[in-house]
């Protein structure tokens, strides 16, 4: 037998040498001829090891997403735990809890509306009923919203307005922004715009408003103030409503013959209502004033009424007229123009409604007032008009 140094020893001990330091590193040996050791080379991990890696990386940073989504959450939920600005909010009638939960996002009372919707379904808030709320703060506790948006609004509070018969379209607009300040002149010029597009029994698009918005006292809500449209279709209708009463529609039928040949419409009825309830100060004198323009109309006479000459941009602001005046370039200046002006030039309230669908029976083509009530006197004459007008001059009732 051969004496020569073997370095793995026998075979069988060669193989288990190799097979004990390869199953526990799994690793590539190699020997080292110089001093005979052996060198432990790592080989490449295996895929499986990869995988195991991978997963237990990914858990770590799902557990951690899941824990830190978990404590805004909690966050969100409780609130910043500090008592911020009161607000009252306004919830409009129709409105969803979406909806709702965007206002008290703007208003700063949660800060994030997604997860209030989410968690008040939760709690059983399916909906809110219209109206005001109060005590809610900036930065509450979600449940502690939940508990108020659950219990009764604030009792509604309406405003009332009065506009009185033979008020101006432009005196409506002015006393609609101050009696709703929170309202914008921009805002109400909208709603006038888009109602003067619309359409209502009586109104066509692109007629202006004067006539149709009907003069009486309207209960607003609150709530419903922000809607600028709400109080101007509250008034159309209103007009609708007294319009139909009287018979508006019936206009040309109830009038046949009153100016001639000529047929009134009812929008032509219309405008002498208006004129009717600037000119008359006593409710016995409207049907009176009603005959006189119909028998000029009949007879094509100007209307020569001073009260249309009042309702030109230009003299708008007056109170008294002067000579000049008397000449302006107007369409409403019925001194020089014959027929109806073109427009309303007030509205009228039902009394002037009726008073020029049911004209009194006389031959009267002037008046003039006779009375500090506001009575007037009626004639066909002309020289018994200009006698009893020096009258009203000497009396200082012109």
């Amino acid at each position: 037998m051969s004496d020569s140094h073997d370095p793995y020893g026998s075979d069988t001990d060669a193989d288990d040498e190799y097979e004990r330091y390869d199953e526990p590193y799994d690793d590539e040996i190699v020997y080292d001829d110089d001093d005979g050791e052996y060198v432990y080379i790592p080989r490449e991990m295996g895929i499986v090891r990869k995988g195991m890696v991978v997963f237990a990386v990914f858990a770590v940073v799902v557990v951690g997403l899941v824990g830190v989504a978990g404590w805004w959450a909690v966050s969100q939920v409780r609130g910043t735990g500090q008592t911020g600005d009161e607000v009252t909010l306004s919830v409009p009638t129709g409105a969803t809890l979406t909806q709702v939960s965007s206002l008290l996002e703007e208003a700063g009372v949660i800060e994030n509306g997604t997860i209030f919707r989410y968690y008040g379904k939760w709690k059983g808030l399916e909906s809110v009923k219209a109206g005001q709320y109060d005590d809610l703060y900036q930065g509450m506790a979600l449940d502690d919203v939940i508990v108020r948006l659950q219990a009764d609004p604030l009792p509604e509070q309406f405003i009332d307005v009065n506009f009185p018969e033979g008020m101006t379209f432009a005196a409506m607009h002015s006393k609609i922004l101050n009696s709703f300040p929170q309202m914008t002149d921009a805002e109400l010029v909208n709603a006038e715009a888009a109602a003067v597009a619309g359409a209502t029994k009586y109104h066509t698009p692109q007629q202006p408003l004067e006539g149709f918005l009907f003069p009486a006292t309207y209960r607003v809500q609150e709530s419903a103030i922000a809607d600028e449209g709400a109080l101007l279709g509250q008034m159309m209708t209103k007009f609708d409503q007294v319009a139909d009463e009287v018979g508006l529609a019936d206009a040309p039928t109830k009038l046949s013959g009153v100016a001639g040949s000529r047929e009134v419409t009812p929008y032509e009825a219309l405008i002498v209502a208006s004129m009717i309830e600037k000119e008359a100060k006593v409710d016995e004198d409207r049907a009176k004033i009603a005959r006189v323009i119909y028998n000029r109309l009949e007879r094509n006479m100007r209307m020569e009424i001073d009260a249309t000459l009042f309702y030109c941009p230009e003299l708008r602001d007056k109170q008294e007229l002067t000579r000049s005046d008397l000449q302006i370039d107007c369409p409403y200046n019925t001194r020089q123009r014959s027929g109806l002006p073109p427009t309303p030039i007030a509205n009228p309230g039902k009394a002037s409604l009726e008073a020029a669908l049911n004209p009194a029976e006389g031959e009267w083509l002037y008046y003039v007032l006779s009375d500090a009530e506001g009575r007037h006197f009626f004639t066909d004459d002309y020289d018994e008009f200009l006698d009893a007008q020096a009258q009203a001059q000497q009396d200082g009732l012109l």
